[in-house]
């Protein structure tokens, strides 16, 4: 009778298959070329470049911002001009 450990050091040859092996699990530090390989090629194509993103919603922000005082400075000077021509009439 042989013992387990005697079992392990036997190898197998196995039948001859058109199945690929499951590829090994990687780390989140890979570099995901498996998951690019897969994509669709339109989105492989063009990537999606985040930081670009964010720097323009960014920019777009401040221009808003600017906007909205413009807009404030606006309706100050508007305000400022009606109250006058209110009390112009006043006068009259």
């Amino acid at each position: 009778m042989s013992s387990p450990i005697g079992d392990r050091n036997r190898t197998q040859k196995l039948p001859e298959s058109d199945y690929k092996s499951v590829p090994e699990p990687k780390s989140k530090d890979s570099d995901n070329s498996s998951i690019d390989r897969d994509l669709p090629e339109q989105i492989r194509k063009k990537p999606i470049p985040s930081t670009s993103k964010m720097e323009e919603l960014k920019s777009l922000a401040v221009q808003m911002d600017e906007m909205k005082h413009q807009f404030a400075d606006q309706l100050r000077t508007q305000n400022e001009l009606i109250q006058n021509q209110s009390q112009e009439l006043l006068n009259l």
